[in-house]
C-alpha cells in the first residue's frame, strides 16, 4: 500500500507539472499496477517517458525509456520505435539493480477499424549492462487499444518482465492487464 501511494503521489506531481505532458497511461492487474507519464506527444520523432510498476509479491520497477519514433515504410497505419531503457528495480526478497536495455514497439492501425491499435514492445538487457548478479533482463508486452475519445483509450494486453539470476527465471511481472490513457 505504502508503494501505491508512492506512486500516485508522483504521477500527481507529473500530472501538474505544465505544459510538457502529453499523456497518461495506467493499467492494473490482480497483482499489479503500472503507471507511465509520456512526456512527448505520440507523433513527436522523440518519445520520452517515465514509468512506475508496483506488484504484490515481486516488488517495485521503475524506468525511463527514451526513443526514437514515427511511421514505419511511409504507411500510416504502422507506427514504431527503437531506443533504450534505464532500470532500477527492487524485487521483494532481494537486492535492488539496475539495468539499461535495448529495444522497440510497432503498432498498427487496423484497417477499416481505425479506433483500434494492436501492438508489441520489447527491451532485452544483458549481463553487461546489468548490476549485481543479474544475468538478463527482458521485458515484452502486447497490446490492443481502443480509442474511446479524441482524448482517451481503453485497452487490454499482456506485458512479462523477467530476470535470470543464476540460470534460473525471477519473474517480476507476467500475465495480463487492462488500462486507459489519457491525453492532455
Amino acid at each position: 500500500m505504502k508503494t501505491t501511494l508512492h506512486i500516485c503521489s508522483l504521477f500527481s506531481l507529473l500530472a501538474t507539472s505544465g505544459s510538457y505532458a502529453a499523456s497518461l497511461d495506467v493499467d492494473i492487474n490482480n497483482d499489479a499496477i503500472r503507471g507511465q507519464y509520456n512526456f512527448s506527444d505520440a507523433n513527436a520523432k522523440l518519445g520520452i517517458s517515465g514509468t512506475a510498476l508496483a506488484t504484490d509479491d515481486n516488488g517495485e520497477v521503475y524506468y525511463l525509456t527514451a526513443r526514437t519514433q514515427g511511421t514505419l515504410a511511409k504507411q500510416e497505419m504502422l507506427k514504431g520505435g527503437f531506443g533504450g531503457r534505464a532500470y532500477h528495480a527492487n524485487p521483494d526478497g532481494g537486492n535492488s539493480f539496475q539495468s539499461l536495455a535495448i529495444g522497440g514497439y510497432v503498432d498498427l492501425t487496423v484497417p477499416d477499424f481505425t479506433d483500434l491499435t494492436v501492438g508489441i514492445e520489447v527491451f532485452y538487457a544483458p549481463s553487461i549492462t546489468t548490476t549485481d548478479d543479474i544475468d538478463n533482463l527482458r521485458e515484452i508486452s502486447f497490446r490492443a487499444t481502443y480509442k474511446l475519445f479524441e482524448n482517451a483509450s481503453v485497452y487490454a494486453g499482456l506485458r512479462y518482465l523477467e530476470i535470470e539470476v543464476d540460470n534460473n527465471d525471477y519473474e517480476i511481472e507476467e500475465g495480463g492487464h487492462i488500462g486507459f490513457t489519457l491525453q492532455f
